[in-house]
């Protein structure tokens, strides 16, 4: 028998900016989470994901060469080589997937990298297995338009 889960609803957490327009998002822990995962887990997967954004928008001597080689090449050189803002963004997918799969999945938990999000929210979409599931597919999806933006 084959076992499929069900969207049941999705949670956001906002970007934060009380410290300027710096890609972070806000450690407020969402009430919708409270019986699927603990805070402390969710909240070191947040500040995780902040420090690495704000190692993306570090600026230093790497920045400041790949903007003087980009000049110099009239842009081509990024044809040839990553940047190191794409290096990390690289690093960010990888944590994700990793997060997903030896935290959130098991959880019925599933992060959407931001990235796929415009970088506006960091979406959390909670899933149900359909097998233990005692409720109807109608409160299912009231539960979800009601909680999508």
């Amino acid at each position: 028998m084959r076992r499929t889960a069900s969207l049941v609803m999705k949670v956001f957490i906002q970007r934060d900016y009380s410290e300027g327009t710096v890609c972070r998002f806000q450690t407020k822990f969402p009430p919708e989470l409270n019986s699927r995962i603990e805070r402390n887990l969710l909240e070191e997967t947040v500040k995780t994901l902040n420090s690495f954004y704000m190692e993306a928008e570090k600026i230093g001597g790497q920045s400041y060469l790949e903007g003087c080689l980009a000049c110099a090449t009239a842009y081509i050189v990024f044809f040839c080589m990553e940047t190191r803002y794409e290096k990390i963004l690289r690093k960010i997918t990888s944590y994700i997937q990793d997060q997903n799969k030896k935290i959130y999945a098991p959880r019925g938990l599933l992060i959407t990298d931001p990235i796929e999000r415009g970088m506006r929210v960091l979406e959390i979409s909670i899933f149900e297995d359909r097998g233990s599931s005692s409720s109807s597919p109608s409160s299912s999806a009231s539960s979800t338009a009601g909680s999508a933006r």
